[in-house]
């Protein structure tokens, strides 16, 4: 049985990419766009009578944001 050595690879295998590390994702913020009026605005434009009883949002580093709303249909 031949031996090979550590740096050498067989013939026809090839080396798999090496991971690259993890890159932060970049979400979007309160700061940078005013999606609440955006959200509220696209609400108003739907056919039907609509309450906003509660729109909280909740931004954390390194997520993205949550929405929480509640509303009211008649």
């Amino acid at each position: 049985m031949r031996k090979i050595p550590g740096n050498e690879i067989p013939k026809g295998m090839q080396l798999s990419e090496p991971e690259s590390e993890p890159r932060e994702k970049k979400y979007i913020t309160l700061a940078e766009a005013n999606y609440v009026a955006d959200i509220r605005r696209a609400i108003s434009q739907l056919p039907y009578n609509i309450e906003i009883q509660e729109l909280v949002v909740t931004e954390g580093k390194n997520s993205p944001p949550v929405i929480q709303l509640v509303v009211t249909i008649t």
